[in-house]
């Protein structure tokens, strides 16, 4: 059995051990108890490692002491520095030095290694002379090793050299994360100091040279202290950086590595030239021995040195007459295309002069010295010497001549009407973008004529679809002929032009417009038997204001429409409309608004109660409240205004006497309680809905006398008898019929005298302060009176005192309505 470790034994033991030292028991145990060092016992022979829990803490394993396999410990140790431990240690068995101290990493639980300060020493061997037993303490200074590093990292960043020197320049941890960097590596890469910092040199390498990053194990391993490579590098922005890497491997005083200081200076440029030498390089060879295509080859004098079949072909002469003739002379680069380069006289003095490879535009024209001309795709490339000279060029050239004739007359045909050859909606779209985009930068003003045809459609049906065509063409050659070059005209579809005047003011316009009319009118001789043709027209003018650049042509066409509708053949300025194109458009909005509202379920029926005289409930009026698109609930008085304008009164109102007869049939209403619903003149006046109202009475008339029809004074009813006949049916079905707003017309007692209503609403203008206005008091007096000998009911709307209340009481008043007992709310039951 082998002695137990010290780390194990009470004091008394320790004690025993030491005599009767109490100083050695002492200092034992103060070393274990206090010092804020791990202290470790190894026994070799059981080959276990007994650890203080201060040595547990420093590697993160615990707060108590325990026992480790000697494996285990060896295994914490760094790699890179178990050698030079072991061989110290070695050292220290054979020269039996007191003990040996040695600065090292151990591998924390955190999955980091610490810096420690370890010191051991022999204290037992065997008859060999072999340690049984070694003891040592263990230190950390993982916290000063850091302040040195960030010591020498703030010394780097204060060098000049280290913050200005153009080249990117970072030390390197031994783990590959970057400690610091300069602005230059910042500037290349894109990022900050403080993004780069939370990278790690991996991240910041590309992907495919990810393997070459072995190149930090690569220096450790060896003895090697610095290398270069060529390496890429991925930017903030992805993309790829070409670079050259010096990599430098820093030591400590003792040899141990402490980081890499990386320098990277970017190749991408001369990367970058070295890729287009070889494409030109390529292309040259590809070039030489091309066949379909024309090759010449050029030398410093702009003389030919040489002329592929092909090339030889084209021009119509040999290679003997082509060689050493001026290029210029035999083959004369016109370029009619717009973007192509700049040509004068030495069309190829870029490429001698700069190095430059010329790519001229596809249609690029090519005129022979015989006066041949095609249409081309043509380059010219310099060919340079070793020293990077240009000492010749090649030119390169495919006739496209078919090809580009099949173009334009497919861009043609994609861009124009084929029946009159004016620009077709598209095309004519894309000139009202450009022509809107002038507007607004430099106030360049356009205006837009619209043309509706008059009488096409009896042309067409009278005398054939060719007819029709003659006439399209005929009116497409007198818009052609009343403007400007730059105008552009187009078939805008069918029987319909428009016209885009570029800078162009509403009087030319007009001006424009009125020959066009008066061309169409006065030589209608021309058609022979195709009279009776003319054209409706509108002119908007565009404004950088309007909502889009498309405005205009709608604008002109609303005009266009309008002057159609007046009969046909005139003219109509939209400016002049506008206010009523405003409201046509405004009612649009509404038409739209209420389909989506009756769709949508966005019109509310709410109700406000009916109250007897003591406070109890009766029934209600259904008041409709709509929700717009926000989820605003708004009272109904804009959408009403709308639905009037459009004549769809009769579709709210079939609506809201929809919800009522349902509520009414479901069950939900007790019985006691009545509802009443609004009705327009508009809809007493509508048959269908007459009958839709009498048939559900007729059906149903168990809720007859619960469901009253309001008319408002104010309705306009077009036939009081009519409507009175209609009421009187409804009676007979026991339905109950009210005149809402009493007193707030002129129509009141024509209205009750003509249509024999059950109730009347008390308007609430004579309701207001009724307890201290002697007119509203005698007024109503009169209403109750005269209520009382035609036998109707009367009740009393828009109450909100008690004062108003009561006085209402005191001449005679019933019922009641008024924000005292509720306001407008949703209806309790679900609809």
């Amino acid at each position: 059995m082998t002695a137990a470790s010290p780390l194990t034994q009470s004091p008394a033991a320790l004690a025993s051990e030491g005599g009767n030292d109490p100083l050695r028991s002492d200092r034992w145990r103060h070393a274990i108890e206090s010092a804020p060092v791990g202290v470790w016992d190894c026994d070799f022979q059981r080959r276990t490692l007994y650890c203080s829990a201060e040595l547990v803490q420093i590697i993160g394993n615990g707060s108590a002491a325990a026992e480790y396999p000697m494996e285990y410990w060896v295994n914490l140790v760094h790699a890179d520095e178990r050698d030079a431990l072991a061989q110290r240690f070695q050292s220290h068995l054979v020269l039996r030095t007191p003990n040996v101290q040695f600065e090292h990493r151990v591998l924390h639980a955190d999955g980091r290694y610490r810096w420690v300060r370890s010191s051991l020493a022999v204290i037992s061997r065997n008859e060999h002379g072999e340690p049984a037993r070694v003891v040592g303490t263990l230190q950390s200074i993982d916290d000063v090793k850091q302040a040195q590093l960030s010591a020498m990292l703030a010394a780097a960043q204060d060098q000049a050299i280290f913050s200005t020197v153009p080249v990117g320049l970072a030390i390197v941890g031994l783990d590959s994360r970057l400690l610091t960097v300069n602005d230059a590596l910042c500037e290349l890469l894109g990022h900050s100091k403080a993004e780069l910092m939370e990278l790690n040199f991996r991240a910041i390498t590309h992907r495919q040279d990810i393997d070459d990053a072995e190149l930090f194990e690569s220096a450790l391993a060896s003895s090697r202290e610095r290398f270069r490579a060529e390496r890429r590098f991925v930017a903030k922005d992805r993309s790829v950086i070409y670079a050259q890497l010096d990599l430098t491997l820093m030591r400590d005083s003792d040899g141990l590595p402490l980081h890499f200081i990386a320098a990277i200076s970017d190749r991408t440029e001369e990367r970058l030239q070295l890729q287009m030498l070889t494409k030109q390089r390529e292309l040259a060879q590809i070039t030489l021995s091309s066949i379909a295509d024309g090759v010449v080859r050029i030398d410093e004098s702009r003389c030919i040195t040489y002329a592929n079949p092909a090339a030889c072909q084209m021009v119509g002469l040999d290679l003997d007459e082509l060689r050493h003739r001026p290029f210029q002379e035999y083959v004369r680069i016109v370029g009619d295309a717009p973007e192509g380069p700049a040509l004068g006289d030495d069309v190829l003095a870029e490429v001698f002069d700069g190095g430059q490879t010329l790519q001229f535009p596809s249609g690029t024209l090519l005129r022979f010295l015989r006066g041949r001309e095609i249409a081309a795709e043509c380059s010219a490339a310099p060919i340079k010497d070793a020293l990077g000279y240009v000492r010749e060029a090649v030119f390169v050239f495919h006739d496209t001549t078919e090809s580009n004739t099949l173009a334009r007359e497919l861009a043609y045909q994609a861009s124009h009407d084929m029946l009159t050859g004016l620009c077709n909606r598209r095309q004519f779209q894309s000139a009202i973008e450009k022509s809107y985009a002038a507007l607004v930068e430099h106030g360049t003003p356009s205006a837009v004529l619209f043309i509706d045809l008059d009488g096409f459609k009896a042309v067409n049906d009278r005398h054939g679809h060719q007819a029709g065509d003659d006439v399209l063409v005929w009116v497409a050659s007198v818009i052609r002929q009343a403007v400007f070059k730059r105008d552009v005209p187009a078939r805008w579809g069918g029987d319909e032009f428009a016209v885009l005047l570029i800078n162009c003011d509403a009087d030319r316009a007009h001006d424009v417009a009125r020959r066009i009319e008066a061309e169409l009118t006065t030589s209608q001789v021309r058609l022979s038997d195709y009279s009776g043709i003319s054209g409706s027209i509108g002119i908007a003018c565009m404004s950088a204001s309007d909502a889009s650049c498309m405005s205009v042509v709608n604008n002109a066409d609303l005009a266009a429409s309008i002057a159609k509708g007046r009969g046909g053949g005139g003219i109509q300025r939209f400016e002049d409309i506008r206010a009523q194109v405003e409201e046509r458009r405004s009612l649009f909005e509404w038409r739209r608004e209420i389909l989506q509202s009756l769709k949508e379920g966005r019109l509310i029926p709410y109700g406000q109660k009916i109250v007897g005289g003591d406070g109890e409930l009766l029934g209600y009026e259904m008041l409709l409240r709509w929700v717009d698109t926000s989820g605003r609930v708004n009272t109904p008085e804009r959408i009403i205004d709308a639905a009037e304008r459009l004549g769809w009164s009769t579709r709210i109102d079939g609506f809201v006497f929809g919800v009522a007869s349902r509520l009414m049939l479901s069950g939900q209403v007790p019985e006691q309680v009545h509802l009443a619903v609004n009705v327009s003149g508009r809809s007493l006046a509508d048959a269908d809905f007459r009958d839709t109202v009498t048939s559900f009475f007729s059906d149903h008339p168990q809720v007859a006398s619960r469901l009253t029809l309001e008319v408002t004074e104010t309705a306009a009813v077009s036939d009081l008898n009519l409507v009175g006949a209609f009421v009187s049916r409804l009676r007979e079905l026991g339905c109950v019929f009210a005149l809402d707003d009493f007193g707030s017309g002129f129509a009141s007692f024509s209205y009750l005298k003509a249509i024999p209503f059950s109730a009347v609403k008390i308007d609430r203008a004579y309701i207001r302060a009724l307890d201290r206005d002697p007119t509203n008091q005698l007024i109503v007096r009169n209403l109750c009176e005269l209520g009382g000998h035609l036998g109707v009911t009367l009740i009393a709307e828009g109450v909100e005192t008690q004062a108003e209340l009561a006085a209402l009481k005191a001449l005679g008043v019933s019922r009641f309505q008024g924000w005292l007992f509720q306001k407008a709310e949703p209806l309790p039951w679900s609809w």
